[in-house]
């Protein structure tokens, strides 16, 4: 169409992009490679000027901290408590529901393995929209966006999934349930002590 338009073939306008685009990979390349020269002349200016702990201090800030629990694959704590206040930030700004569920895993729990099996089963209730992270050694948080009436719902599905896995256990564990919601609870530490698993399952 452009071709018509213009009075030419289309060959020709095929030639003319193919020229256009390798231009512009030279020209992205050429930049990569300045980019990468420069990098390399400052960090060997830095281990010349203070030596090889340089090298290391550029490899550990290079590496972004991680946001996985290794033992459950959920988000840690603290990634947690970030979201939490990015959640609740949005929420009471754009006027919308926000709730949180905290269960507490008792001491009684002796195994990692099972530790993550509770974990598996929470998860299997949650949305993909919500937000799922061990809060703390023995303590797994959920954050769902956008869940007002539906909190109970899920908090029931929750209830009975992690029943269902207590009565299939070798041995008794002891799990506690907590919920609340924004705007019920507007502040952040209103919020995390009205949804304190207290709650027996």
């Amino acid at each position: 169409e452009i071709a018509r338009e213009l009075g030419v073939s289309n060959n020709y306008i095929s030639h003319i992009l193919k020229n256009s685009a390798r231009k512009l990979q030279q020209m992205f390349r050429s930049d990569a490679v300045r980019e990468a020269a420069l990098q390399h002349e400052q960090l060997r200016r830095r281990i010349a000027a203070h030596g090889p702990a340089a090298l290391a201090a550029e490899q550990e800030s290079a590496a972004p901290p991680s946001v996985v629990d290794p033992v459950t694959g959920l988000y840690t704590a603290e990634y947690f408590q970030a979201r939490l206040d990015e959640e609740l930030s949005r929420a009471l700004r754009h006027h919308l529901e926000l709730s949180l569920i905290r269960v507490a895993v008792g001491e009684d729990t002796p195994e990692a393995a099972l530790f993550v099996q509770i974990a598996q089963a929470i998860q299997g209730c949650m949305r993909r929209s919500d937000l799922l992270a061990r809060a703390g050694a023995r303590e797994i948080a959920a954050l769902l966006p956008y869940t007002g009436a539906t909190r109970e719902v899920v908090v029931r599905r929750l209830r009975e999934r992690l029943s269902a896995l207590q009565s299939g256990l070798p041995h008794p564990v002891t799990l506690r349930l907590g919920a609340a919601s924004f705007p019920a609870h507007r502040q952040r530490a209103a919020l995390l002590q009205a949804a304190a698993p207290t709650t027996p399952i």
